[in-house]
């Protein structure tokens, strides 16, 4: 779930006391990763919802193009796949 600075319901502060006191306590790497998220978002990494869908589309494209890499395909077939001659 995402949620937006307007919508938090304490301060900024108190949330980012809150995660770090989690995440120094978190035993699992799925659990830090959510924590950090929180973090960076609420250090202003992620500001508005325009921006996190822009850098969700560049991390798929990111993940598209490695899987494409570690199947074979040369990088000028992987270059013409996104510039849209297959």
């Amino acid at each position: 779930m995402i949620g937006w600075e307007d919508d938090l319901p304490w301060a900024k502060g108190d949330i980012l006391i809150a995660l770090l006191t989690l995440l120094k306590l978190a035993t699992d790497n799925r659990q830090k990763d959510a924590l950090v998220y929180g973090i960076l978002y609420l250090d202003g990494f992620l500001p508005n919802e325009m921006e996190y869908t822009r850098r969700c589309a560049t991390i798929g494209k990111i993940k598209s193009i490695n899987k494409d890499m570690k199947s074979g395909l040369s990088t000028d077939d992987i270059l013409g796949k996104y510039n849209g001659k297959k």
